[in-house]
């Protein structure tokens, strides 16, 4: 499954907007309407957290919470 396929069903098993999710997983809004939208891909370290931040919001959703994750660093 794609990155954005994911991202998009995380969000809604989640019921948040785009601009409630990337607050809640310390992301812009632009940075994550791109990755839904297949424009860009997130890359390296940036995937590597992605991927933990979906699977923590979809676990921590069971428990009724969504927490905020850590900012991805940005690419030099």
């Amino acid at each position: 499954m794609e990155i954005s396929d994911q991202l998009k069903q995380t969000r809604a098993k989640l019921g948040l907007s785009q601009s409630q999710a990337a607050r809640a997983w310390g992301l812009n809004v632009h940075t994550l309407q791109t990755w839904e939208q297949g424009v860009r891909r997130p890359r390296g370290l940036a995937l590597a957290q992605l991927q933990t931040i979906l699977a923590n919001a979809l676990s921590e959703s069971t428990a009724g919470t969504v927490a905020p994750a850590k900012k991805p660093r940005p690419r030099k």
